[in-house]
């Protein structure tokens, strides 16, 4: 059979209903034509493909909400149908029931990462665009925390990395920096960003099992950082906790860092319960923002609070460009 892939977007990737979605892909010589179609029954379009495989076709936007399969299927000269290769993707109803936007609006803060020692002069030498930002956000993170199984599929290469290092007890005894490194790794290869290759490649340097570390390389690639105080933390955004204090070679330094599930501030269940060895939460602190929030993190919670400290809530969160938060 003919070997044919969708590359872009990516299986379990988030949509907007209604707007503009580009797929494209790749397929062996002696295919001239690649047909989408959805759910196996609406057609999509077709278009030629490229004297080097590469096809692509764009679709005006979908109509129907929820999960939708997508099939491509290459067709040769003949019109014979040589293979046939399918994705899940997610349509959803766009703003206002998104929890962020991709609008700078009046007053938006965009400068807290100079409050923190060490971003607040690191150069943005691998600095994605808005779009390349958004396309990381949404069809990289948001499809990774669709679920437990999801983030466990995205954080399973470095589950096993670390079991073939027994020695490296320190992050096994506090593995949140590594968990999101080898989760930005996992996005890394799917989306093909060699920008965040780069920098999130090598999970085991000091970068990447450290708190400061992985917020270093966030700001490298132009993420911005958000007060949990003044903006709700969107779905994806990648938190740290309170308080800061003198740590890791900063004078801010953090105990934790994470995936954000939920906002403390659209939490209904209290308190949550425990996940493996861990005990269930052990009540709320503080005004509404200090609720802690729902994380995934440590390479295997997931919709959890981890940390059980009294300031154990989100200080603040960091978003990737193009993807900005709404006012609390």
């Amino acid at each position: 059979m003919t070997s044919l892939q969708i590359i872009n977007p990516t299986n379990h990737a988030r949509f907007e209903r209604l707007k503009p979605v580009t797929f494209t892909g790749k397929v062996d010589p002696g295919i001239v034509t690649v047909e989408l179609k959805a759910d196996d029954k609406y057609s999509l379009g077709n278009n030629q493909v490229k004297a080097d495989g590469s096809w692509s076709i764009t679709y005006s936007g979908f109509t129907n909400i929820g999960d939708r399969k997508i099939t491509a299927i290459a067709h040769t000269q003949t019109n014979q149908n040589k293979g046939e290769t399918s994705i899940l993707i997610h349509v959803a109803d766009p703003s206002p029931l998104m929890d962020y936007t991709k609008t700078i609006y009046e007053g938006l803060v965009l400068d807290a990462y100079k409050k923190l020692e060490h971003t607040q002069s690191l150069p943005t030498d691998h600095k994605l665009s808005d779009a390349e930002g958004c396309r990381l956000f949404e069809q990289g993170i948001l499809p990774i925390l669709q679920s437990a199984d999801t983030f466990m599929t995205a954080a399973a290469e470095g589950k096993h990395e670390l079991n073939l290092h027994p020695g490296r007890t320190d992050i096994k005894e506090a593995s949140c920096a590594y968990s999101v490194s080898c989760v930005m790794k996992y996005i890394a290869k799917e989306l093909k960003f060699d920008k965040v290759k780069n920098l999130f490649n090598n999970t085991f340097e000091d970068d990447c099992v450290q708190v400061t570390g992985v917020e270093k390389k966030l700001r490298r690639l132009g993420f911005l950082y958000f007060l949990k105080k003044d903006y709700l933390a969107p779905r994806g955004a990648i938190g740290a906790r309170a308080p800061r204090w003198k740590y890791q070679g900063t004078e801010n330094g953090s105990g934790h860092i994470y995936y954000i599930t939920k906002d403390g501030a659209k939490r209904t269940q209290f308190p949550n319960p425990g996940q493996e060895n861990e005990p269930a939460e052990t009540g709320i602190n503080g005004p509404k923002w200090q609720i802690k929030d729902l994380h995934a993190e440590n390479l295997h919670f997931f919709d959890h609070v981890y940390m059980q400290e009294k300031e154990g809530y989100t200080e603040g969160f960091w978003l990737p460009p193009g993807i900005y938060p709404l006012k609390r």
